[in-house]
C-alpha cells in the first residue's frame, strides 16, 4: 500500500506485514537444512546463515506463527527498526523475543493520530469508529483524533476523503539537545 496520507514511520511498520526481518536461532546440533526447508515452504527469503546456524530471513508476519510451531527452532528474534517499538515490559514467550511479541500486538492494536482536513462529519466518525477503537479528539493538534486500529485496517482508513494524514502515535527517541555537565573525578 502506497499513500501520501501515511506519515513516516507508520509506513515502515505497515511494511512489516508483508516483509518482516527476523533472525531464527535453531536448537543446537540441528542441521540448518531442516530450517531452510521450512523457510522455503513458507516462501521466506534467506538473507544469510551465520554463527551457530542462525538465519536472517524476511517473511510475511503470519508465517512467524507457523515458524514458532517448528520443534527445531529455539528462538525467533526481530531484526528490524527497534526505534519503532515501545519496548513494552512484558514477559517473553518461549520462542519469540519481546520485539516480535510487540509487533504481533500491534497487528491488533496500533495507536495512531488521524489528521483531518476540516474535522470529521458524524458519518465519517461512525465509519472510523467501526474501524478503530477509542476514537477521540486529539488535544495537541487541531482537527485531529487519536485511535487504536489493527495495522491491516489502516488501508481502509486512508480511503476516507476527510483524512489528510495518519501518524503512528509513538514518540520516537531522538538525540537530546540538552547538554549535561558532569564534573570529572580527576579534579
Amino acid at each position: 500500500m502506497i499513500s501520501e496520507k501515511i506519515i513516516k514511520p507508520l509506513d515502515e511498520l505497515i511494511g512489516y506485514l508483508s516483509k518482516i526481518p527476523i533472525t531464527i536461532e535453531p536448537l543446537p546440533k540441528i542441521p540448518v537444512k531442516i530450517i531452510l526447508e521450512e523457510i522455503a515452504r513458507i516462501g521466506g527469503k534467506v538473507n544469510r546463515v551465520f554463527y551457530r546456524n542462525n538465519i536472517d530471513i524476511e517473511t510475511e508476519i503470519e508465517h512467524i506463527i507457523s515458524l514458532s510451531k517448528n520443534r527445531y527452532i529455539r528462538k525467533i528474534k526481530f531484526n528490524g527498526n527497534f526505534s519503532l517499538l515501545k519496548r513494552i515490559e512484558q514477559e517473553e514467550s518461549n520462542i519469540y523475543d519481546k520485539y516480535i511479541e510487540e509487533i504481533i500486538c500491534l497487528l491488533e492494536a496500533t495507536p495512531i493520530i488521524i489528521h483531518t482536513i476540516d474535522g470529521l462529519t458524524e458519518e465519517y466518525k461512525s465509519i472510523i469508529s467501526n474501524l478503530c477503537n477509542n476514537l477521540q479528539a486529539y488535544q495537541s493538534v487541531v482537527k485531529s483524533y487519536s485511535a487504536i486500529i489493527p495495522l491491516r485496517k489502516i488501508e481502509e482508513l486512508v480511503r476516507i476523503p476527510q483524512v489528510s494524514g495518519i501518524r503512528y502515535n509513538r514518540f520516537l527517541p531522538g538525540r537530546s539537545t540538552t547538554k549535561t555537565f558532569v564534573p570529572s573525578p580527576f579534579w
